[in-house]
């Protein structure tokens, strides 16, 4: 029998190990049941470092109170402890180890300045105790297919008493609270999957662009956040004149304007309300809250072939901490002007023809009408101009009011203003441009749009006679000019009657007999270029199909 005893040790050594020593014993072991705190506080409390990471952990067997101090009848341990970042930022737990007891801040320190907290029903504490010495261990195990995160925390209190406390769950969630002012306080590097690069203007050579990166999802009628943080990049590029964002290695100055820089991001004040300008972060964090990371110093380098782009940046901020992003895929460059112009030009409109079409009200503004201007070069010559304008009237019969045009900044002309020259959907020019070099089918094939500029239309005494006039720019540092005085058709497309007069419109003016091209041949109403109408009345009018 004794040596069955014997063999059976044995057997258990071998199976067990061969170690006798006692397990630990505590003054206190407290199973915890309930996670009353926990909060990533990213590197705000690290005294400068930007790697190591703050956690404050809270546990008990029942929720705080709702003035955020232990309940009745409850037992809590409070912590603090330092480590590496959060693998997962929107998931933000610490990462597994050992964290040992330390007054000092450090990776993998539980912090000197735990506390032990027990109220009795009626809300007395009998123990409020700081510790000494202690340890936390954090692992992971898994079971079922999930993650489980476990907690064992060994404290030595100020009379000398041990403490034991364990936790597991597999819902640990620390609420993120790494960043708590306007600027930004803590290192970022994140991958951008969505873009737009803006044309701005043209100076000696060099293209002003404003680029937009975040790493928020594009829902096609804009960026928004699937979860938070969430970032968003603008910066002020200049860059050599050409049709796509140019390779090279983009450096942040403080004299930004030449090619290869990019302006400094600051923050200003206006009316008592700050806002940043130039190159700088937004920082989507909380409830929809935003911190501003300006960049001072740093680089984008811009590297690939057409609009596929790959993007890498290293900036650093105001305050030190620095903005890393990347991104690569489609980066076109918008509103690059469209201009077919290499030098100025001055129109030559001598002896052209003009029709001005009236559409009403077309924005609903109130007291206003737009219209299309057309100008036809004169047989022989090979200039014309378009123009789409606001103008204060009533009605058609007000004409267009003698004013100086000025570019619209939207897509929507006030009074007093005229649309700059752009393309539509199909491709075919809209707004205000010079026209030149028509070919054969009554179509220019050398064109500039307007950028900006005065555009100036007297109305003469007799309501009939009008002269235009103008100086404008195509957005690519060319000028084109132009004068033209005579009676232009005017064309009521918008149905205006002249007051208490009913419409005498016969159905005759109304319906077309043929559309011809210039050498007089019959064209469908939907073909491009020069094209003559003529009514059943007839009535004949030329037309300009772009």
């Amino acid at each position: 029998m004794k040596q069955f005893a014997t063999f059976l040790l044995v057997l258990l050594a071998a199976v067990f190990g061969t170690s006798t020593a006692k397990a630990q014993s505590y003054d206190y072991d407290f199973t915890a049941t309930v996670l009353c705190q926990a909060d990533w506080y990213g590197t705000r409390l690290s005294n400068g470092s930007h790697t190591i990471n703050s956690y404050y952990l809270v546990l008990g067997d029942k929720d705080l109170g709702s003035d955020g101090y232990p309940a009745k009848s409850s037992t809590v341990y409070a912590i603090q402890f330092f480590g590496a970042a959060p693998t997962d930022e929107y998931n933000p737990n610490p990462q597994p180890g050992t964290y040992t007891y330390s007054s000092a801040i450090a990776d993998n320190v539980l912090m000197d300045n735990a506390h032990i907290y027990q109220r009795d029903g009626n809300g007395n504490y009998e123990i409020d105790r700081s510790v000494t010495d202690g340890q936390l261990e954090i692992s992971t195990y898994e079971q079922d297919g999930n993650t489980y995160y476990k907690y064992d925390l060994e404290l030595t209190d100020d009379i000398g008493k041990t403490h034991h406390v364990s936790y597991e769950s597999r819902f640990i969630v620390y609420s993120d609270q790494s960043q708590a002012s306007e600027n930004l306080e803590k290192d970022q590097d994140f991958v951008c999957n969505g873009q737009v690069c803006t044309y701005k203007s043209l100076k000696d050579g060099v293209m002003k662009l404003r680029l937009y990166l975040t790493d928020m999802t594009d829902q096609g009628y804009g960026f928004e956040y699937d979860r938070l943080p969430a970032r968003e990049m603008y910066l002020d590029v200049y860059a050599p004149k050409d049709k796509v964002l140019p390779n090279g290695t983009y450096t942040v100055s403080e004299e930004a304007g030449t090619a290869f820089t990019l302006t400094q991001g600051e923050l200003v004040e206006f009316a008592g309300v700050k806002y940043p300008i130039g190159t700088y972060l937004n920082y989507i964090y909380g409830s929809q809250f935003v911190a501003w990371g300006c960049a001072k110093s740093g680089t984008l380098t811009v590297s690939g072939e057409g609009d596929e782009k790959k993007v890498v940046a290293d900036f650093m901020t105001d305050y030190g901490f620095s903005i890393k992003f990347t991104y690569e895929g489609t980066l076109p460059v918008n509103g690059i002007p469209l201009t077919d112009f290499t030098e100025d030009v001055d129109l030559d409109l001598e002896g052209a023809t003009a029709q001005f079409e009236c559409i009403g009200d077309y924005e609903n503004m109130g007291d206003v009408r737009n219209w299309y201007i057309t100008i036809l070069p004169a047989e022989g010559k090979d200039h014309g101009f378009i123009s789409y304008i606001c103008t204060k009237a009533e009605s058609f019969f007000d004409g267009i009011a003698t004013d100086t045009y000025t570019a619209s900044r939207s897509k929507t002309p006030w009074k007093g203003e005229y649309i700059k020259g752009g393309v539509n959907s199909e491709g075919q020019l809209k707004g205000t441009w010079a026209l030149t070099h028509f070919n054969a089918e009554g179509m220019p094939t050398v064109n500039a749009p307007a950028y900006d500029g005065d555009l100036n239309i007297t109305q003469h005494e007799d309501g009939e006679t009008y002269t235009i006039e103008f100086k404008m720019t195509d957005g690519a540092e060319h000028h084109f000019s132009g004068s033209w005085t005579g009676k232009p058709e005017l064309i009521n497309t918008c149905g205006d009657q002249p007051s208490g007069i009913k419409d005498l419109t016969t159905e005759d003016e109304k319906q077309v007999e043929g559309i011809y091209d210039v050498n007089g041949r019959r064209v469908s109403a939907a073909a491009k270029g020069l094209k003559i109408v003529k009514y059943k009345n007839g009535n004949v009018r030329k037309q300009l199909v772009k």
